[in-house]
């Protein structure tokens, strides 16, 4: 009898140290959030709009909080699960936090301008990780098929547009190699018009070379004819005597009245040098205005 009862109190103690144990586990399986936010309110902010915004921003941060915790703690990894699952998974946390409304408000104060709230946030996560899972087994499979129904489609649609591209690309090359059988023909052209024309530019590039020496030589006689008249001719000498000084001029003009060294005219009356003035573009000897030259004389110019 005695054995009887010792054993009905050692199955109560046990059946107590039994309840107390998942009463702790239980326990254990709740996290209580604590955030607090400072808003500061414009012109237009009441004290009620003010502890509404507060209290939004409070709640939040305490949301995604709860958010990253649930992540962490479960601490489910990439490799563990594809990218859709992953992705999913992530979803479903920000709707099972999103739909937790008990917040429950630790300290507020308003001092007309900043409204101060600390407020707190307890989850079950056997609860949160429940839902979860419903949702996963729920919807996982439907979106992994859907997912390969896509891809084979993808697929399918892919392979014929390589075979097309494959046909394709067949006929460009036939096409490419009559093509490259004109273009060398037509490469053959090129090259000998290229070559006629390299040498028609340098025959023309000798051409403008024994021009411009020509008129270099021109010129450089202009000159010096322009400096020996300038120089050596004077009034009153007779057309003898500036051939002899000057040589033969470039130009006669207007009866022989006229002769031209270069940049320079000598007029003459009655065989005697009356004026040696400058060409100044607009002089002609058979003009009106040739009169007005003859009185000129280079020394005054």
């Amino acid at each position: 009898m005695l054995k009887r009862k010792y054993l009905i109190v050692l199955f109560t103690l046990l059946m107590l140290f039994s309840l107390l144990k998942a009463d702790e586990v239980k326990e254990q399986n709740f996290r209580t959030f604590i955030r607090e936010y400072t808003y500061n309110a414009s012109e237009h902010d009441s004290k009620v709009t003010s502890r509404s915004k507060a209290l939004e921003s409070v709640k939040l941060i305490l949301l995604q909080e709860i958010g990253v915790y649930i992540e962490s703690w479960i601490n489910i990894k990439d490799e563990e699960i594809n990218y859709v699952t992953n992705e999913f998974f992530k979803q479903e946390i920000k709707t099972v936090t999103a739909g937790i409304t008990e917040t429950k408000i630790l300290d507020e104060e308003w001092n007309g301008t900043v409204y101060f709230i600390r407020a707190s946030i307890t989850i079950d996560t056997n609860d949160v990780i429940k839902k979860i899972n419903y949702a996963l087994e729920n919807n996982l499979k439907n979106k992994e098929i859907e997912k390969l129904k896509s891809l084979l489609s993808s697929q399918e649609i892919e392979n014929k547009q390589n075979f097309n591209e494959i046909e394709q690309l067949k006929g460009q090359l036939k096409d490419q190699q009559i093509k490259k059988n004109e273009a060398e023909k037509q490469l053959d052209i090129l090259k000998k018009q290229l070559t006629d024309l390299q040498n028609k530019n340098k025959s023309m590039q000798a051409e403008a070379e024994r021009v411009k020496s020509l008129s270099d030589q021109i010129m450089a006689d202009i000159n010096k004819k322009t400096q020996t008249a300038r120089t050596n001719i004077r009034l009153y000498m007779n057309k003898q005597e500036v051939i002899k000084v000057a040589g033969e001029p470039r130009e006669k003009a207007y009866y022989d009245s006229y002769w031209n060294y270069g940049k320079v005219w000598v007029y003459f009356d009655s065989n005697i040098v009356k004026s040696v003035f400058r060409d100044d573009g607009k002089f002609s000897p058979y003009s009106g205005n040739s009169s007005e030259y003859r009185n000129r004389n280079i020394a005054s110019d």
